[in-house]
């Protein structure tokens, strides 16, 4: 922290290095998430690369996902007051 022999009072010169403090962590911050978007892009593209999805991939899991909102649907009870 330089201030250039300049007085400030105690609570400038607190926040200050709060600031400087907190610019690190905001450094921090933002190097996880850098590292943990490329951890998730680089084990996506693994997963594509090994599956080779296809359209019939797409297609048995709309149908499977199109099957499950039917069931959920049809296993719903519906109580009318009367």
């Amino acid at each position: 922290m330089r201030t250039d022999d300049i007085p400030f009072p105690y609570w400038e010169n607190l926040a200050r290095y709060k600031e400087g403090k907190l610019m690190y962590v905001a450094l921090w911050q933002w190097i996880l998430a850098t590292v943990l978007f490329v951890l998730v892009f680089v084990n996506l593209m693994v997963f594509l690369v090994q599956h080779k999805p296809t359209k019939e991939t797409f297609e048995k899991l709309m149908d499977k996902i199109r099957e499950k909102r039917r069931a959920k649907k049809e296993g719903v009870i519906v109580f009318d007051e009367e």
